[in-house]
């Protein structure tokens, strides 16, 4: 991972998002002066197995969008995204209405798929989702 490369989710519209339904990712890239990135793609990842992140009314995979990144580089931009549950998982609606946590993270990936960057966590709400079962490994 590249120390002198900065990923930053700066916020989310709306808080609470409904899978499927659009929402707006605002993020932004700082690279080091003496780095020099070239081509990287950008991917947005979710905490929840259950859950896919792709561009709205995009292609039928999660989102890699290329960026060429040269050094000094610094770029602020939005993202229009959903969440969609993956599929063939039944019974992940929430029974009383309540919206289950998730993080979502920005990561930047050279070549290789080598990690130059990762995000930390932006926390919001999925509407209508089940609460995660907390795993209990030793007990």
């Amino acid at each position: 991972m590249s120390k002198n490369t900065v990923i930053q989710i700066l916020s989310i519209e709306p808080s609470v998002i409904r899978v499927q339904e659009p929402f707006k990712a605002h993020w932004s890239v700082e690279v080091d002066d003496q780095a020099d990135l070239g081509n990287v793609e950008l991917t947005f990842q979710t905490d929840d197995a259950r859950l896919l992140l792709f561009e709205h009314q995009g292609e039928e995979s999660p989102v890699l969008k290329p960026l060429a990144l040269g050094p000094g580089a610094k770029i602020k931009k939005t993202t229009l995204l959903e969440v969609r549950l993956r599929q063939g998982l039944v019974g992940e609606e929430s029974r009383d209405g309540t919206a289950a946590p998730l993080s979502v993270h920005a990561r930047l990936n050279g070549d290789g798929q080598r990690l130059l960057a990762i995000s930390s966590g932006y926390g919001v709400q999925v509407a209508d989702l089940a609460e995660r079962p907390s795993t209990k490994i030793f007990i």
